[in-house]
């Protein structure tokens, strides 16, 4: 069973590139792929299973993924920077409080 807390996890991270100000394009990447970051084999997910994770497990997908995403993607978007503000809000209609499945 588990129980929804009000808190919406990301299941993508998407770069947003701009020129001269203007956004040119916006990749996305899936957090459920599988991954290696810092010597740690990150498995591939589906959403329930991102879902479910124990919060400090999800934090440390969600910061591992990012500096993944930051390190081998620099050539790709020279200067990318990430930040993982926002890959869990609070979200009631998606994730209604108290509701069990």
């Amino acid at each position: 069973m588990y129980i929804y807390t009000g808190y919406q996890r990301a299941t993508q991270l998407k770069v947003q590139v701009y020129n001269n100000g203007s956004l040119v394009a916006e990749p996305t990447f899936s957090l459920l792929e599988a991954f290696i970051y810092n010597g740690v084999n990150y498995s591939q997910l589906d959403s329930d299973q991102l879902a479910r994770l124990p919060l400090d497990a999800y934090n440390a997908r969600v910061e591992a993924y990012a500096a993944y995403i930051e390190e081998n993607y620099q050539s790709q978007y020279p200067g990318l920077e990430i930040s993982t503000t926002g890959a869990r809000v609070y979200n009631e209609t998606a994730c209604p409080i108290n509701q069990t499945v």
